[in-house]
C-alpha cells in the first residue's frame, strides 16, 4: 500500500497540524510497492492526486493560493514521471518556497535526467515535460537530490508571474 508520510509518519489523509510560520519547506516521502517496478500499482494510481490536495493545503497555508493550479499540473506530471522512469521504494516530492520562487522537486533512488521531448500526435504519453517547460519559469535536474526540479516566479502578493 503506497502511503505519504511526513517525517512524523502521518498518513496520507493527515495534514501536519503543527508548522511553524515561518517555515519555506515542505516535503513528502511517497512509499512504493517494491513489486512496482516502473509505473503505478493499482492501489498507487491515487498518489498524484494526493500529493496534489496535500500540496494545495501548504500552498494556502503560505498565502500562495494563486500558484495552487499552476503547482498540482506540475505536481502532478513531475509524480507520474517519477513513478514511471525512476525505481526505488520511494519518491520524495518538495516545496521550496522563497520570497520569489516556489520550486517543486520529484525525485528518489533511480531517478535520471529527463529529455524534452516532441510527442508524435498519437501517443499516450510524452507531453508531461512540454507542460513542465511552459509552465514554469525554469527547471532542470539536480544530481545532488536525483531530482527533476522547476520553478514558479511569485509576484508580491502570492500571484504567480
Amino acid at each position: 500500500m503506497t502511503s505519504l508520510t511526513w517525517s512524523t509518519r502521518l498518513t496520507h489523509s493527515a495534514v501536519s497540524p503543527r508548522r511553524a510560520p515561518d517555515r519555506d519547506e515542505w516535503s513528502v516521502t511517497l512509499l512504493r510497492a517494491v513489486s512496482a517496478g516502473g509505473g503505478f500499482t493499482e492501489a498507487e494510481k491515487v498518489v498524484p492526486g494526493q500529493v496534489r490536495r496535500a500540496a494545495a493545503v501548504e500552498l494556502r497555508f503560505w498565502g500562495l493560493q494563486s500558484l495552487v493550479e499552476s503547482v498540482s499540473l506540475l505536481l502532478s506530471e513531475l509524480v507520474t514521471n517519477a513513478y514511471q522512469h525512476a525505481g526505488g521504494d520511494h519518491v520524495i516530492v518538495r516545496l521550496i518556497r522563497t520570497d520569489t520562487f516556489i520550486r517543486i522537486e520529484v525525485g528518489g533512488p533511480g531517478a535520471r535526467p529527463p529529455v524534452l521531448r516532441d510527442a508524435v500526435s498519437l501517443e499516450e504519453s510524452g507531453r508531461g515535460l512540454v507542460l513542465v517547460n511552459a509552465l514554469a519559469e525554469d527547471w532542470g535536474f539536480s544530481e545532488e537530490r536525483s531530482a527533476v526540479w522547476c520553478a514558479l516566479r511569485v509576484r508580491v502578493g502570492g500571484a504567480p508571474s
